[in-house]
């Protein structure tokens, strides 16, 4: 029982550590329109938020949230100035 106490256990601290990985920006493309984060995803940021992503310089660190818009449902957040951008991940970029 112990040893399954155990397994149990440390995956769920795997788990967590796993969620809590900072990220950093890799790129900043097309002047903020996608951003490519250190883990190699791409994401499409929101037009009325690309005002705000152009400016980020890499490697800035992110924070990733769910947010509520269903067309962008991503917060993507700089750690260092808290702006937030609306967001989707993509495959590739267009």
């Amino acid at each position: 029982m112990f040893f399954l106490y155990a397994i149990l256990s440390l995956s769920a601290q795997e788990e967590t550590s796993i969620s809590q990985e900072i990220l950093t920006l890799a790129g900043n493309i097309e002047n903020g329109k996608y951003l490519e984060l250190s883990d190699g995803s791409y994401w499409e940021v929101a037009p009325d938020s690309q005002s705000i992503s152009q400016l980020w310089i890499f490697p800035a660190p992110l924070k990733i949230v769910p947010g509520k818009d269903p067309n962008y449902p991503y917060l993507l957040i700089n750690a260092n100035t808290q702006e937030e951008v609306l967001a989707k991940p993509i495959e590739k970029i267009p």
